[in-house]
This record gives structure tokens, C-alpha cells and sequence, in this order.
């Protein structure tokens, strides 16, 4: 009988202990899959975050992209264009005459003429002092004399522009003189005279748009440049 009761208490005590073995067992899996879980959870908020992450960096560049075109739109120059161009060369080496050039070609450098206005050079030059930098050099008289005067050289400036001129339908000469010898930088004919108060060499922009004047000078040349603006 005490043997009975004996193996049976073992047995008791057998079946108690598997039990807390299972539990045990059970809740570590149970901790297991909760790790799992919340490993999973982890890689989806991980997920998440790449993904905000990826679009944050879309949107920055996609804005990087926007602001770099802007700039590039609005600051794109407009276009202008030649009507025409002429040389002539300079065929003196007086240092009087090239500074009396470079000075008008100064003047005339960049002014507009708008649509329907007339120019004068003369009104545009003014009159050549000492004061404004001319120095003498040769000029043609009336009589046809040579004497020295300020401002000697502006009426190759002045011919040259017109034969610039001459060369764009649309501007009408109104005012134009020949000088009162021939001169060798022009071809006879296409020259124009200027003296200040007294001949002028006038044209009027018929075209429906402004233009522009672009004038240089060098110890060997002159340009004239006429443009749409």
C-alpha cells in the first residue's frame, strides 16, 4: 500500500513537472513569435521609412530640377540681327584724325533710331570743340581748299554709314551732300558730307521696327553696323 502511494505521488509529481516544462515551453515560443512580430513590424516601419525616405528624395530633386529650368527659360537673350555692314579704310596715319574718329565713333556707338524718327549725324555728334577731345586735322572746304579743323575725319564716318544705309530697304536718305573733292575711301558718288551747321546727312527708319547703330574705329578702319532691335 505505502508503495502504491509512493509511485503514485512520483507520478504526481512526474506529470507536474512536464507541465510547467510545457508551459515554460509554450510561452518561450509564444515570446519567440512575439520577437518575430515585432521583428516584423520593425522591417515594415523600416520599410516605411526607406520609402519616405525615397519619396523625400524625389521630391527634392524633382525641385532641384524645377528650380535649375526656371533661370534657364527667363534668362535666355533675345536674338538680334544684322541688316548690313561696311568697311572703309583708313588711308592716313594723321594721329589728330584717327582721335577725331574713334571720338564720333563713340558717339554713334549703340544709338537707336526708332520706327518712323529721322536721324541727323550732326544732331547726333554735336558739334567737334576742343572741349569734347577733337583735335584738327584735314577738312575739305567749300572752294574745295584743304585747311586743318576740329573734327577732320567725321565725314568718312559719316560715308561710311551711308553707304550702311544704302544698303537696307526700308531707310530713306532725306539728306545727303557730296564733298567738294573726291575722296578715296568711298567709291565716287557715295560719299556724305557733314559740317556742323551747315550739311547734314539725314535718314528716316520707314521700317516698322527700331535699329541700332554699332560703330568702331582702328588705326586702319572704320565699321559701321546696322541692326534690328
Amino acid at each position: 500500500m505505502k508503495r502504491l502511494l509512493l509511485i503514485s505521488i512520483m507520478c504526481l509529481l512526474l506529470l507536474t513537472g512536464c507541465s510547467f516544462n510545457g508551459n515554460n515551453n509554450t510561452a518561450v515560443v509564444e515570446n519567440k513569435n512575439a520577437n518575430v512580430s515585432n521583428n516584423a513590424t520593425d522591417t515594415t516601419n523600416n520599410t516605411s521609412n526607406v520609402a519616405q525616405i525615397l519619396v523625400g528624395v524625389h521630391n527634392d530633386y524633382s525641385t532641384s530640377l524645377d528650380n535649375n529650368s526656371t533661370p534657364l527659360q527667363q534668362t535666355t537673350p533675345s536674338q538680334q540681327i544684322d541688316l548690313s555692314s561696311f568697311t572703309t579704310k583708313v588711308l592716313t596715319s594723321d594721329p589728330n584724325r584717327n582721335n577725331n574718329i574713334a571720338i564720333t565713333c563713340s558717339k554713334l556707338n549703340e544709338h537707336i533710331i526708332k520706327a518712323g524718327e529721322t536721324f541727323s549725324f550732326t544732331g547726333t555728334v554735336g558739334q567737334s570743340t576742343s572741349s569734347e577731345g577733337y583735335e584738327k586735322a584735314n577738312v575739305f572746304t567749300a572752294d574745295g581748299d584743304t585747311i586743318k579743323g576740329l573734327g577732320g575725319g567725321n565725314c568718312q564716318i559719316s560715308s561710311t554709314l551711308y553707304n550702311a544705309v544704302l544698303a537696307v530697304p526700308g531707310l530713306t536718305v532725306v539728306e545727303r551732300h557730296a564733298h567738294s573733292q573726291k575722296v578715296y575711301y568711298v567709291p565716287e558718288g557715295k560719299d556724305a558730307a557733314v559740317a556742323y551747321g551747315s550739311v547734314d546727312f539725314k535718314f528716316k527708319n520707314d521700317l516698322d521696327y527700331d535699329i541700332k547703330i554699332l560703330a568702331t574705329s582702328s588705326p586702319k578702319e572704320v565699321t559701321i553696323k546696322l541692326i534690328r532691335v
